[in-house]
């Protein structure tokens, strides 16, 4: 049975003989036929047939303003221009020679009359010679989709996903244009829109030399925001299609090279007064600022695409020096606004409001930098997190507003259901840090909806009305939707603040682009409806009394000047609001005092959230927010979560717990929000009135939480919190977190904790070590970049937090040069005369570094003592028996520096010592406890958490730890102490012997002249049959994957070999065992285990093994590709005894050769003392699974 003309299966079936076809033409040609004419009869127009064109579909020689493309591809609508060319058409990129033609076509069509009568004008020009296929989209200058002959039949699904007639019709090209553009669209237009603004800028500062800085910023800002209202009105075809582009079309005809008139004063004259008169904008209001300035007409036209940006207005612009040169320049036209979903535009924005201009060589410029972003405290809220808190703040608010609305609808009574639904006016909606608006967007959204769904219901019923009949018992009345209900959000239910004037207007700019996409159909009727009235229409309501610029912290103008901000006398009628979402800014105090110290000092003053002193802004934004609310508001922000544990979050706390505040909190720990800047957030829900209990989510899986599940509520009781850090802790962990949290010590109270030397110079007294002699020591330079040899005195092993391993040896890898004497509690700066006279080699290093050590902290330390350190804390407390912590640790451990041999790397890693008073807690005993799994459980609970699932272990969260001291009068603690030292002692020594035994034999490996490296296949040759045999436990030998992990573990006699694979590189990975050795020899199996266990040591920053893009083989990577081991004979036998009497050595050298051995004999020690601690913490066997069920 033949395929259904139109159908995917005919279009397959006939497109194969067409390509065949196509293929012989290539070779013979069309005889006597005019090519192009004859590539397009037999070619062309059958695949255009087979895609579903027929002959009504395709009307050939459209014009566009003189010009007239080959074909219109059309239905109901018009669809695509198609271009054709000759098969024989021997162009190597058919786009490139004929691009001249293409782009003026798009051109034209930009500004074609043609266009303007189209109900949805052409988005797309495909150009073939059915040798190649482009695809160009009319905003574009490039083709978005190619193909080529000899790939049609390999991406024919695609060909047909593109330009079939069915698929052109439900827009599927712009889905598949969409998915190839979503990564990179917000950074194009961010890129285009500094870019205008750059313009614009330049282009007023050129002809307006006495304006402030400031005045040109604004105006710019305010004729970028009117090019682009009125693009979202050409998009939503309220006013002419590509109306500014033909408006220039119109101004060059008429005007020519005259000059009588400026373009921007006819753009004041037509458009934009015609703007004013349809929509009334205060943004068209006539005369703003950029309405009396003066701006020449090459900027203008160049934006609206009339002519390419030019070398000279580039240069001008600073765009070949920095100012998103990276990224070809695209004008207003390049766009396409309809494709621009309201989340990039919003991202979009948020970011080009942190870019500020500045005046540079007589040019304006952007400042660009990331710190100006992060200082501003400017991060764009994701949708998700805006949908979230608006679902949990107004949310509770329509609901059962709702809700009983539509039970009156139910019970016809549709006068008291029209009234119910219109208490929705009364819901005031806050956000007093507004900046362009996501927040109040996501209310306007959700209001929106909320009366959607009400007139969705009074639908249902007026069509059950009229379709079945007036029943006998119906009232007269009908139910009656709520019209304008776009303009009754904005104007009765919204209201937001910001101290930045730029972003209050582009959030309007925002507000009034959503209001288009609701109301878009009644205001083009209207349009129809009221064409050719000189009247007023006003379609666009006024925003000015809802949306206002100010200080949200400060009424004080003595303070706050014109930006400070009376609520009660701004919003006279409404300062206290049913609901305040938001992301406040974070700033912290220290930055906020360079540029408005007065501000500081005020909002210490009257914020008891900033009474400490040292404080973030977004504090003093939540005191605020709490404040405006009415006794039954909802508050929602998004904001740091670090205010439950720091010092400077106490008073906050303290307001919160005080008036039983919290409702919700979501709390994402170390899970990044913001993708620009590393911030550890929470969700943050308050109520006015006072709440017995609240849920707290811990979010550990992103992606889950925002499918709605995968995080499970912990309840908490109000009480439970006061003034002092927040733990929030499971609810079946709780009793145990409070048993262990009631223990009378705590580590601040028992130990001095502090930090590592602080240089402020780290690149010159820091170095990585290379060797030794007995009297110097050979280190590389990073400030010199070379090598260097020193006298040993003033060197010190020096380590940072990755260097602490639990329980283990220090290692000594890098060095600091430090140049002081130590006596008792006293440090002295060696002066550089004597450092010449006594150590001459380290003199004339740290003298080769002294314009870089002067010019410290902006030449400060231009003096006699140049070679001192930035800080001179902790100086005495380095060369002294300590423990050691890192500062951020996947989980609680600590390493002993018994004899002080190392120092400690400024605020990286932390050092422990014993206060004199508590001399009798023995140092190895507060190691174990440190290493203990109580603790590891009990930590993270106190701590804040950072990317990567690390927490803080500074002082203010270890200072927290609960110790428990031992009796001396209780026997059964004194027997249980002295038995975890004694375990201590041994575990130190066997993880000396754990770091020693692979550095022992890789030293004695690369001393051995007759080795040779090799595989793992080396040793499984049937020579050595005696001594290992192999069992293959993968189900293929051949079974491929991605290799991210490779683990080795050891059980009696027994190696075995595990991959951690995924199938093709994305998905998560899972375990594979591989490969089991069974050994006879013993030190076959030593040498081995040991010798693999140091190559995955050394390439433990490997993330996957499998090299390229495509899987390969898991067993033959392990065993025949991989080079860990060596031979070093050729002979079985011989290698053999020569491997163990290499093991012998070993074993002399490092105590043992057993490295497995070693590692079970930790793992047994480790066991041991965490039982001991959990006696001496009197965990019950319950309480014991808990801690085991959390590591």
């Amino acid at each position: 049975m033949p395929a259904e003309s139109g159908t995917k299966e005919q279009f397959f079936a006939e497109l194969k003989t067409l390509i065949a076809k196509a293929k012989r033409l290539q070779a013979s040609g069309f005889g006597g036929q005019e090519p192009e004419a004859a590539t397009c009869h037999e070619l062309i127009l059958p695949l255009l047939a087979t895609l579903g064109f027929g002959n009504d579909s395709i009307k050939p020689e459209f014009k566009i303003l003189g010009d007239s493309v080959d074909y219109l591809l059309k239905s109901e609508r018009p669809l695509i221009f198609v271009e054709a060319k000759s098969l024989r058409d021997s162009a190597e990129n058919l786009f490139e020679e004929h691009k001249e033609q293409v782009l003026r076509y798009i051109r034209n069509y930009r500004v074609s009359p043609e266009q303007t009568r189209m109900e949805q004008p052409v988005t797309w020009i495909l150009l073939t010679n059915f040798a190649q296929f482009h695809l160009v989209r009319v905003s574009e200058s490039a083709p978005t989709f190619f193909f080529t002959l000899d790939e049609l039949w390999s991406k024919r699904e695609e060909l047909w996903d593109l330009l079939a007639l069915e698929n052109l019709e439900a827009g599927r090209i712009e889905e598949l244009y969409d998915q190839q553009h979503k990564t990179t669209l917000d950074q194009r237009f961010l890129a285009d829109l500094k870019r205008w603004r750059l313009m614009l800028a330049n282009g007023f500062a050129l002809r307006n030399q006495t304006r402030s800085l400031a005045e040109i910023t604004l105006a710019s800002q305010q004729l970028l925001n009117r090019f682009l209202l009125c693009r979202m009105l050409e998009t939503n075809r309220l006013i002419d299609w590509n109306k500014l582009a033909r408006a220039y079309q119109h101004y060059e005809t008429f005007y020519g090279d005259t000059g009588d008139k400026a373009f921007a004063e006819i753009l004041r004259e037509s458009i934009f007064a015609e703007v004013k008169k349809k929509f009334n904008t205060e943004l068209f209001q006539q005369p703003l600022l950029c309405d009396t300035l003066p701006l020449d007409n090459n900027v203008l036209s160049m934006l609206v695409g009339h002519e390419p940006l030019s070398p000279e207005v580039a240069a001008m612009c600073g765009f070949e020096s920095g100012q998103g040169e990276l990224i070809s320049f695209r004008h207003l036209y390049n766009y396409d606004f309809s494709r621009m979903s309201s989340d990039v535009m919003g991202s979009v924005y948020e970011r080009f409001l942190a870019h500020k201009l500045s005046q540079n060589g007589g040019r304006i410029v952007i400042e660009d930098t990331d710190e100006l972003r992060k200082k501003e405290g400017i991060y764009y809220t994701p949708k998700y997190i805006v949908d979230y808190i608006v679902a949990h703040t107004l949310g509770e608010k329509t609901r059962p507003v709702v809700a009983e609305a539509k039970a009156l609808l139910g019970y016809k009574n549709f006068k008291g259901a029209f009234a119910k639904i219109r208490e929705l006016k009364e819901i005031k909606v806050l956000d007093p840090a507004m900046g362009s608006g996501s927040f109040l967007l996501g209310a306007f959204d959700h209001l929106v909806a909320a009366y959607a769904d009400y007139n969705a219901e009074c639908q249902r019923f007026k069509k059950e009305r009229n379709g079945s009949g007036m029943l006998f018992d119906a009232p007269d009345e009908i139910a009656v939707s709520v019209e304008k209900i776009a303009q009754f959000v904005l104007t009765e239910n919204l209201h937001g603040v910001d101290l930045d004037e730029q972003a209050l207007e582009v959030a309007k700019l925002n507000f009034w682009i959503r209001y288009m996409t609701v109301e878009r159909d009644t205001m083009r009727e209207t349009l129809r409806r009221e064409k050719g009235r000189t009247a007023a229409l006003n379609l666009l309501p006024t925003l000015t009394a809802n949306f206002k610029h100010g200080n949200s912290l400060i009424a004080d103008k003595a303070v706050a000047g014109d930006t400070a901000f009376d609520w009660e006398k701004e919003f006279a009628d409404a300062n206290k609001f049913d609901v305040v979402i938001g992301n406040p800014p974070y700033e912290r105090i220290q930055v906020m005092s360079q540029y408005a110290p007065e501000s500081v000092e005020f909002l210490k003053a009257n914020y008891r959230s900033a009474a400490s002193g040292n404080f973030d802004i977004y504090v003093c934004f939540i005191e605020r927010g709490l404040e405006l609310l009415k006794a039954d508001g909802e508050f929602g922000f998004i904001c740091p979560n670090n205010f439950f544990q720091s010092e400077y979050g106490v008073e906050t706390r303290g307001i919160l717990s005080d008036g039983k505040h919290l409702s919700r909190i979501v709390n994402f720990g170390h899970l990044q929000i913001f993708p620009s800047a590393t911030i550890y957030t929470c969700l943050l829900f308050l109520r006015k009135q006072p709440q017995k209990e609240f849920p707290y989510f811990k979010v550990e899986d992103l992606e889950k939480w925002q499918a709605g599940n995968g995080t499970l509520p912990i309840p908490v009781t109000a009480d439970s919190l006061n003034h002092k850090e927040w733990n929030f802790v499971p609810s079946a962990s709780q009793p145990l977190f409070r048993k262990i949290n009631l223990l009378p010590h705590k580590l601040e109270e028992v130990a001095d904790i502090f930090v590592g030397l602080q240089t402020s110079a780290d690149e010159v007294f820091i170095m990585d070590y290379l060797g030794e002699t007995k009297s110097t020591i050979r280190l590389q330079s990073k400030s010199l970049g070379t090598e260097w040899t020193f006298e040993k005195e003033l060197l010190h092993p020096l380590v940072s937090g990755t260097d602490v391993p639990a329980h283990g040896p220090l290692p000594h890898r890098q060095f600091i040069i430090f140049p002081y004497k130590v006596k008792g509690d006293k440090a002295e700066l060696i002066e550089f005369s004597e450092i010449q006279k006594k150590f001459p080699k380290t003199a004339e290093y740290l003298s080769k570094n002294r314009i870089t050590l002067e010019e410290r902290e902006g030449g400060k330390f231009k003096d006699e003592t140049w070679h001192r350190f930035g800080r001179l804390q902790n100086l005495t407390r380095q060369a002294i028996p300590k423990l050691c912590v890192p500062r951020l640790v996947d989980q609680l451990h600590a390493a002993w520096d018994e004899n002080g041999e190392v120092f400690l790397d400024n605020v990286d890693v932390g050092g422990v010592t014993v206060k004199p008073e508590f001399d009798g807690l023995q140092m190895p005993y507060l190691l174990a406890l440190l290493n203990s799994k109580v603790l590891r459980w009990f930590f993270p609970f106190v701590s804040v958490p950072f990317r990567g699932n690390y927490f803080s272990a500074n002082r203010q969260f270890l200072g927290q730890l609960p110790i428990k001291l031992v009796d001396p009068k209780k026997k059964s603690e004194v027997k249980l102490e002295k038995e975890i030292v004694e375990r201590v002692e041994k575990i130190q020594t066997a993880h000396k012997q754990q770091t020693q035994l692979p550095e022992v034999l890789d030293r004695l490996i690369r001393h051995n002249a007759s080795r040779v490296a090799c595989n793992l296949a080396h040793y499984l040759q049937k020579d050595f049959a005696a001594a290992v045999t192999a069992e293959i436990l993968i189900d293929d030998v051949q079974h491929t994957g991605f290799v991210h992990e490779i683990q080795i573990e050891a059980e009696g006699k027994e190696l075995t070999f595990t991959a951690t694979v995924s199938a093709d590189g994305q998905a998560g990975p899972s375990p594979l065992p591989v490969l089991r050795l069974a050994f006879k020899d013993a030190a076959l199996q030593q040498f081995i285990y040991a010798s693999w266990k140091q190559f995955l040591a050394a390439n433990s920053r490997q993330r996957k093994w499998t090299k390229g893009k495509k899987p390969e083989a898991i067993h033959p990577l392990l065993v025949n590709t991989l080079e860990p081991l060596v031979y070093f004979d050729a002979a079985a036998g011989d290698n053999l005894r020569l491997i163990r009497d290499l093991m012998k050595t070993v074993a002399t050298e490092a105590g043992s050769a057993d490295l497995a051995a070693i590692e079970a004999e930790i793992k047994k020690l480790d066991r041991e003392i965490d039982e001991r601690v959990y006696e001496l913490y009197g965990l019950t066997e319950a309480e014991i699974k808990i801690v085991e069920g959390a590591q």
